[in-house]
This record gives structure tokens, sequence and C-alpha cells, in this order.
């Protein structure tokens, strides 16, 4: 490094570096291994442990309680125990009970709007089936996200379960 003194008659000062160095930190790569076995639960796993199933199975059947205006007049008496023995499937349980990433709710709401659709199949409501509507009357909102699920149907293995325990009752 150079350094000049100022003279007295006020000339400038002048610094010179020779020595620069570069950090690419960006570049750094942390690479783990484990060796041995290693046994980890899922998030989904963890929160299954530790759910209150007969709030949630509560909040479901308040849920779909407030479509019941929309059924037929024989079957609003019975429509709660319907979807009780449809939360009692072993295959429904699985899943309805982990919201997965839907905000603002406890369970699975679009696996819900999904059997709400399938059970349009058996006519049990009074009029044509309107996904806007029913999302209104659900969420509140016609444009709400559970709209689209409205008009999906559920996976073929919770169809297969649905098909045998609506011929059972």
């Amino acid at each position: 490094m150079e350094k000049t003194e100022p003279s007295t008659k006020g000339s400038n000062q002048e610094i010179i570096i020779h020595h620069i160095e570069n950090y690419y930190a960006a570049v750094t790569t942390v690479t783990n291994h484990y060796y041995g076995t290693r046994v980890e639960e899922t998030k989904t796993q963890v929160e299954r442990k530790a759910i209150d199933v007969t709030a949630i199975r509560t909040d479901i059947l308040n849920y779909v309680d407030s479509i019941r205006s929309f059924l037929r007049e024989e079957l609003q008496d019975n429509f709660i125990k319907m979807w009780e023995g449809i939360l009692n499937l072993d295959i429904v349980g699985a899943t309805i009970y982990n919201p997965g990433k839907q905000q603002g709710t406890t369970f699975n709401r679009n696996l819900v709007a999904r059997i709400i659709h399938y059970l349009d199949g058996y006519r049990i409501y009074k009029d044509n089936y309107n996904a806007a509507e029913l999302a209104m009357a659900l969420e509140g909102d016609k444009e709400h996200s559970v709209r689209a699920a409205l008009g999906k149907y559920p996976t073929d293995d919770i169809v297969t379960h649905l098909d045998h325990f609506m011929n059972t009752i």
C-alpha cells in the first residue's frame, strides 16, 4: 500500500490498495450424508396423533348441515345420519381430518365438497345441482375455492366405498 502525505500547502491524500479478495458465499454447498437407518415421522402423522376427531366431526356435520335446505323433503331428517355413516368409512376418515394446505379449516373441505357432488348422483337435492349456490351456502361466497371441488368427484377408491355404503342404507 502506498500513501502520500499531504503537504502544508493543501495537496490531496492518495491511498492505493494492492490486495483484493473475492468471497462467493452463494457457491458454498453443504451436503449431509446419513448412514444407517433413520425413522422420520411426517408432519401429517404427527398431527394425526394430536387430532381431536370428535370436534372436527362436529365441524364437518355443521358444515354440511348448511346445505340442508337444498335437500328433498324426505331426506332432510336422515341427512346428518347419512354423513355420520360416511365419516365412519375408514377410507374417508383417513383423509378428511387432515386439511392439508387449506387455510381457515380443521378438515379437508375439498373432500367434503367432492362427496357433496358425488351425492348428486343419488338425487338427494330437490333442484338441479348448482355448485355456485352450494358454495354460497357452505362458505358465504359464490366464488370461494370450494366451488371448484363441488364440480369434481372423489377418487375412485373413495367412490367405490361410498357406492357400497349408499347401497346399504
